[in-house]
């Protein structure tokens, strides 16, 4: 059976996203594509709030569920969804939450895949966020605006061979995403009261280059110690839950529960909180922009460099025996390979960090935007917002795609 795709929204007669995604060979042949009408979307979020309201309330939830589970059996067995964040004529059935609100409830009380989310922040344009730490406590795993959802960025490694256009680096490949979750929940079944920095394998020396800005979201209310937290401990049950867990006074019931909402929400915080500052875990292209050395073939080769933005290990044009002890080895919970910066930085076999000085610096830059490499004078300068996150990496580059693309905040583009 084909893994499904399943979208919502109030109207879907007009939005036609249906058929956008349709009309993608790499989806249609790969996924089921449905759609819930008004009518049955409001059923849904009925049974998922009765879930949740249950859920505060354990003792009953076991049989009260019974009745509950072919109702919401649409969302439960969904792989990838896709939720529209402006519902407000849904409040012709009574009343009208946001995509937000379905994305929360969705994660916490179904057992759906990855979460996509339309318009909350792009509100119907195709936005590039030039602070690349947005969303960072939305539910969803993923905000677009809805004129991205059918580009090929998104559903197929194909772009890496001849996309030039709008795909920024920080979108994750969703038919990877939904089966790495897939694979981070197995995983966590039996490791809910692991702290969470040691089943990630993040060494000591890492975890000290930690800021607290950066910590903090995985602490707890009743808990200081970040390398204490468990992933239990995390989700939180009532109001011991961290920033990025269960809301106050909400429950999940059972051990697969915390484990999904776990499994999404410190992929979240790696995705949006750690990896964009790439100070303590760097993917290839900015590896290799640091340390060129790294690169395998012709430095003078654009295709070289672009060589390197595979979001498969085997594919990145890479020197791996160098560098294969720092690497990040628990892949599924991150979109992309990953190493860990602040060891690299004292490996004396890199020819950067033995002698530095003698480096010749790329005339190439990595634009964050397209997720390709060009020439430096093809590229604009922008500074980010990972500073918050204390990255000294805060100057980034991007190819700008002059009247399809919004930039924003646009200020950042000239500081």
């Amino acid at each position: 059976m084909k893994p499904k795709i399943l979208i919502c929204d109030d109207h879907l007669d007009e939005t036609k996203w249906y058929e956008k995604l349709e009309a993608i060979p790499d989806v249609s042949q790969a996924f089921k594509v449905d759609k819930l009408e008004p009518a049955e979307l409001i059923q849904v979020v009925q049974g998922l709030t009765e879930r949740r309201l249950i859920a505060r309330d354990a003792g009953d939830y076991l049989h009260q569920e019974k009745k509950r589970k072919e109702a919401l059996e649409q969302i439960d067995t969904t792989d990838i969804l896709i939720v529209d964040y402006d519902l407000v004529e849904l409040k012709q059935f009574g009343f009208s939450p946001s995509g937000e609100d379905i994305a929360y409830l969705a994660r916490c009380y179904s057992t759906c895949g990855t979460i996509v989310a339309l318009n909350q922040i792009d509100r119907g344009f195709l936005g590039f966020d030039l602070k690349l730490t947005g969303g960072v406590e939305s539910f969803a795993d993923l905000n677009i605006g809805d004129p991205a959802l059918d580009n090929l960025g998104l559903w197929s490694s194909a772009w890496q061979e001849s996309h030039e256009g709008y795909r920024p680096w920080y979108w994750p490949l969703l038919p990877l995403s939904y089966q790495s979750f897939k694979q981070r929940v197995q995983g966590l079944l039996q490791n809910l009261d692991t702290p969470i920095l040691s089943y990630l394998g993040f060494p000591e020396e890492v975890v000290k280059t930690m800021s607290r800005s950066v910590l903090e979201f995985i602490t707890t209310n009743s808990e200081d110690d970040p390398q204490k937290t468990t992933f239990r401990d995390f989700v939180g049950n009532g109001n011991q839950q961290s920033v990025l867990g269960l809301r106050r006074k909400d429950r999940v019931v059972s051990d697969e529960a915390i484990a999904r909402v776990a499994a999404a929400r410190i992929s979240h915080w790696l995705e949006r909180i750690v990896l964009p500052g790439q100070h303590i875990l760097v993917d290839a292209p900015h590896l290799v922009s640091r340390y060129p050395s790294l690169i395998e073939g012709d430095r003078d080769e654009l295709s070289t460099w672009n060589a390197t933005t595979s979001f498969d290990s085997k594919s990145i044009r890479i020197k791996p025996d160098i560098i294969d002890d720092y690497r990040f080895r628990m892949s599924e919970w991150l979109s992309r390979p990953a190493w860990y910066w602040p060891l690299l930085t004292q490996h004396e076999e890199i020819e950067e960090v033995s002698n530095p000085w003698t480096v010749t610096k790329p005339p190439f830059v990595f634009c964050e935007d397209i997720s390709r490499f060009a020439l430096k004078e093809n590229a604009r300068e922008f500074v980010s917002d990972v500073t918050s996150f204390s990255s000294p990496f805060s100057r980034r580059y991007i190819k700008y795609i002059d009247g399809d693309v919004r930039y924003r905040p646009r200020i950042r583009l000239s500081m």
